[in-house]
C-alpha cells in the first residue's frame, strides 16, 4: 500500500520511522508547507500534493485538530483517500459530517478521529455499553502530553513553546469506580507551561483560557517558565488514559461489575501513528469495496484491520 502522510510535526515524523517497521505500507512521500528533511522518504511541498493524485492509496494526516485538520480533511477527502486523528470531541460529528460529504462526492474513502482517544477508546467506550447497558462510564486522560491541547498554545501570538499535561483527580477516578459518572471537566486539570514574550503573560493567560473546547470550563494552571527549563524538562511526550465502567446490578444491593481499561505509553505520537497506520490500511480496504465517506473507527469492522487469520485471535 502506497501512502503519504501530511505533516511533518512530532506525529508526521512518528508515521514515517514506523512506516517502515511494516510490510504492508510503502511511504511515498511527505508533505510539508516547511523546508523539512526526512531520512525516511523524500519531503514535498504541500502544494505539490496533487501531482500524486490517484498514486497513492492513502493520505495519513498527521496536522493538529485545533486549527489543520478541521480545513485540511474535507479539502483532501475529495481526492484521496485519508485518515486522520481529529481529537476534539464535542467537534467530532460535525467534522465527520463535513468530511463525508466531501469524501462521498468525490467516491473516497475516509476515516476520521482514528487516534487513541477518539479512537482506540471509543471502541472500548462502545463495547462497555453494549456489554453493561447501565453502566456508569467515566473516561480520564493523563498524567501526559496531550499534543492537540499543546498545539493550541502555541498558535497563541508571542509564544514560542508550550505543552499541555492533562491531569486526572484520583478522587474523581475513586468516584468512578463506585458507579459515579464523571464530568470530564470537572475530573481533571490542564497544567500549561510556557515560553512566552515578557510582558505579555496575562494577556496569553486570558487567551489561554478562553480557548473553547481546550480549556474554557477546565480547571487550568498556567506556568511561565524561561526556554531553558522548557528544553530541559519538558520535551517528553509520554500519555495515557483509562476508561472506568462501573454497573450496579441492583440498585440496593451491594453488587457490581466494574471493568476498565488502562493505557500507558511513552510515546504518544508513536501509538498515535501504529494506529493511524493500520486505519490507512482499512481505508484502502473499504475504498477497493467501492465503500465511499467517511467513518470512524466505530463503522470500520475489525477484521478490515487485521491481516492475520481472525481465529487464532477468537
Amino acid at each position: 500500500m502506497k501512502i503519504g502522510v501530511v505533516g511533518y510535526g512530532n506525529l508526521g515524523k512518528a508515521i514515517a520511522k514506523l512506516s517502515r517497521e511494516r510490510n504492508d505500507v510503502e511511504l511515498s512521500g511527505i508533505f510539508s508547507r516547511r523546508s523539512v528533511s526526512s531520512e525516511y522518504a523524500p519531503v514535498y511541498s504541500i502544494g505539490e500534493l496533487y501531482n500524486f493524485k490517484d498514486k497513492l492509496d492513502c493520505l495519513i494526516l498527521a496536522g493538529g485538530s485545533f486549527s489543520d485538520l478541521p480545513k485540511l480533511s474535507p479539502r483532501l477527502a475529495m481526492d484521496f483517500n485519508i485518515v486522520d486523528s481529529f481529537d476534539n470531541h464535542k467537534m467530532a460529528k460535525e467534522h465527520f459530517e463535513n468530511v463525508n460529504a466531501r469524501s462521498l462526492s468525490g467516491k473516497h474513502s475516509a476515516i476520521v478521529s482514528a487516534g487513541w482517544d477518539p479512537g482506540f477508546f471509543s471502541l472500548f467506550r462502545v463495547i462497555g455499553k453494549s456489554f453493561f447497558p447501565n453502566a456508569a462510564v467515566s473516561s480520564f486522560w493523563g498524567r501526559g502530553v496531550s499534543q492537540g491541547h499543546s498545539e493550541a498554545l502555541r498558535r497563541i501570538d508571542g509564544v514560542k513553546y508550550a505543552v499541555e499535561y492533562t491531569v486526572p483527580k484520583e478522587e474523581e477516578m475513586k468516584k468512578a469506580r463506585e458507579g459515579i459518572v464523571c464530568d470530564a471537566k470537572s475530573a481533571h486539570v490542564r497544567e500549561c507551561y510556557v515560553v512566552a514574550e515578557e510582558g505579555h503573560f496575562s494577556e496569553i493567560e486570558e487567551k489561554i483560557k478562553a480557548i473553547p473546547e481546550y480549556f474554557r470550563g477546565y480547571e487550568t494552571i498556567v506556568n511561565f517558565i524561561t526556554e531553558e527549563e522548557f528544553l530541559n524538562n519538558h520535551n517528553k511526550l509520554y500519555h495515557g488514559g483509562r476508561v472506568i465502567f462501573c454497573e450496579k446490578t441492583d440498585a440496593e444491593s451491594e453488587e457490581k461489575f466494574t471493568m476498565e481499561l488502562s493505557l500507558g505509553m511513552t510515546s504518544n505520537p508513536e501509538l498515535t501513528a501504529n494506529i493511524l497506520l493500520s486505519y490507512a490500511q482499512a481505508s484502502k480496504r473499504l475504498f477497493d469495496m467501492c465503500d465511499f465517506g467517511a467513518k470512524t473507527p466505530l463503522h470500520v469492522p475489525p477484521s478490515l484491520l487485521f491481516d492475520g487469520d481472525l481465529f487464532d485471535l477468537i
